[in-house]
């Protein structure tokens, strides 16, 4: 419910927001609402969900810098670490320290409305204030604003995409989303759908939002383990055996929408048509994500042939039910053998696990009890936190996170074992997943040339300037 708060004077409002940001004209009186910031995070402001994941990380204060690659580079492709709202902001570290000093303060202070408000267009899209509003969610904090009847910024995934955000920082901002938001879904469209993508985004928006849209591909045991493992027996007709190529690719979209009916109508149509999918819960649409949003468990389900090992299935199902019943999967990794036997180069019934040293004694007190084995987080070359929260270090099996190969290859040792580790690398030989990435390199070439240029433009902008004074 918004609280309407009476101000007699513009002016009083006025002065709280940023000229450089807003237009003012034409505009008869203001009014200072206060909301709930969930309310003003959609599809069209994708950046804010990049800086939540940075605030979120430092407020955990996890031995990663995970948090800190998302928000520096989703910055440099929005503003190439330039403000132009007139604080003066250059560079990567001066908005890094600013925006640490507004997180602290709102988490001592609450929100400050005595020194700003966040101005919204008339359809509730944030135009300013990104940074201030991201503490907020963080925080769980109400925020002032000034609806303002002026249109919609829309810096949406296209947006960065456009602008050359890679596709594993988009993957992971919107894997948080579907995290945060609980009217989010996933619709996957197989090859044997009739629809092609523009008509399934044409469809989607009748009913709600696109928040992302990306293409997977899956070979044949790819296409073979996500249905057996992710779909329902009775769901598996959505694609039948009989159709599956050596390449399936798979159109993936995070569909948001507050009207249920509208989503009821939306399934309607989805279940009388030929190969689509649509996800029925945010349980569900987290577990996909896990899938689709994370290259190494598409790799996974590209490359691994799971053990039918009933042993495994069930120490596995029983480490699953104790930190799902305590909501603490988040914070747990499978690493040692298990990484193998999930990808079927051995059949060990042995759980190992890693672990947040944060708040999850209960949990591990659970698993200790049935047997499971905690690691010597010295066996690790990364940071435990890294190794959980980086999404680049581990994959997703049943919904549990598992260790990469890659980060199974530098184990050294475990528990005081050695392990033998040579069919893990046979397995992984010529993986593209782990040779250079050709995608990653070509980007940070054009960003550090993009840097130097403008530092010599600077600096000739300041030379020229010392040449005219003498």
């Amino acid at each position: 419910m918004e609280e309407i708060i009476d101000l007699s004077k513009n002016k009083l409002i006025t002065h709280k927001l940023n000229k450089n940001r807003v237009n003012l004209s034409g505009q008869n009186s203001l009014e200072v609402l206060e909301m709930d910031p969930w309310k003003l995070i959609d599809h069209r402001r994708f950046d804010i969900v990049a800086k939540y994941i940075y605030a979120w990380f430092k407020e955990k204060d996890l031995k990663s810098t995970w948090g800190k690659e998302i928000y520096d580079n989703h910055l440099w492709v929005f503003n190439q670490y330039d403000e132009d709202d007139g604080s003066g902001k250059k560079g990567i570290n001066a908005f890094i320290k600013s925006f640490d000093v507004t997180l602290e303060s709102v988490k001592e202070n609450g929100y400050n409305d005595s020194i700003s408000l966040i101005p919204i267009s008339k359809n509730n899209s944030p135009l300013d204030g990104a940074h201030r509003l991201t503490a907020a969610l963080l925080y769980n904090q109400k925020v002032k604003v000034v609806r303002l009847e002026q249109g919609d910024v829309n810096y949406n995934y296209e947006f960065f995409k456009s602008r050359g955000l890679l596709p594993k920082w988009c993957d992971a901002i919107a894997y948080e989303y579907c995290k945060l938001k609980r009217n989010t879904f996933i619709v996957t469209v197989f090859p044997n759908s009739t629809y092609v993508k523009e008509e399934v985004k044409e469809l989607l928006r009748k009913y709600g939002n696109v928040f992302y849209e990306k293409e997977v591909d899956l070979n044949k045991k790819g296409i073979s383990n996500l249905l057996s493992q992710y779909w329902k027996e009775k769901e598996l007709g959505v694609y039948p055996q009989e159709e599956y190529r050596e390449s399936n690719l798979l159109h993936v979209f995070i569909f948001e929408t507050n009207d249920d009916i509208g989503y009821r109508r939306l399934m309607e149509v989805i279940q009388s048509e030929v190969g689509m999918s649509l996800s029925n819960s945010q349980e569900e649409t987290i577990r996909l994500a896990q899938v689709f949003l994370n290259r190494n468990t598409i790799h996974f389900l590209n490359n691994a042939c799971p053990i039918r090992n009933q042993l495994f299935e069930d120490a596995f199902e029983q480490y699953k039910n104790i930190l799902n019943g305590q909501k603490k999967s988040d914070n747990f990794c499978l690493v040692s053998d298990a990484v193998k036997t999930t990808y079927g180069v051995n059949d060990s019934i042995k759980l190992v696990y890693i672990y947040s040293e944060t708040h999850n004694c209960d949990a591990i007190h659970n698993l200790l009890k049935r047997g499971f084995h905690k690691s010597l987080n010295s066996a690790y070359e990364e940071s435990i936190d890294d190794i959980i929260y980086n999404p680049e270090n581990h994959f997703y099996y049943q919904g549990m996170k598992v260790a990469t190969l890659k980060i199974a290859k530098k184990i050294k040792k475990d528990s005081n074992n050695y392990v033998d580790w040579f069919a893990v690398l046979l397995e992984s030989i010529g993986k593209s997943l782990y040779s250079f990435d050709k995608e990653m390199i070509k980007y940070n070439l054009i960003k550090k040339s993009k840097i130097l240029r403008l530092k010599f433009g600077a600096f000739r902008m300041k030379s020229l300037q010392v040449i005219k004074r003498w």
